[in-house]
């Protein structure tokens, strides 16, 4: 799957999406806008829903990034690198 620019994307739910970004990965979600300028307290409902997004992605990233990590402990294991 190909992105805007036609770099590589892997999308991993409906909001969130892993992309190529260079030489790098990034990881994105889908948030509303929040506009620094304008008046934070009417801006409530969209920056409880970006916080909320945020922390899908952060508990995603636990799962998964612990996940990768443990099996990357397993395979130096099995070849002696530990």
């Amino acid at each position: 799957m190909t992105g805007d620019s036609g770099r590589k994307k892997a999308t991993f739910s409906d909001e969130m999406e892993i992309v190529q970004t260079g030489k790098s990965v990034s990881l994105r979600i889908k948030v509303p806008n929040i506009v620094m300028q304008e008046n934070f307290n009417e801006q409530l409902e969209n920056i409880k829903i970006a916080l909320k997004k945020v922390e899908t992605l952060y508990e995603w990233c636990k799962k998964n990034l612990n996940k990768a990590s443990r099996q990357q402990r397993g395979i130096a294991s099995a070849r002696g690198d530990e």
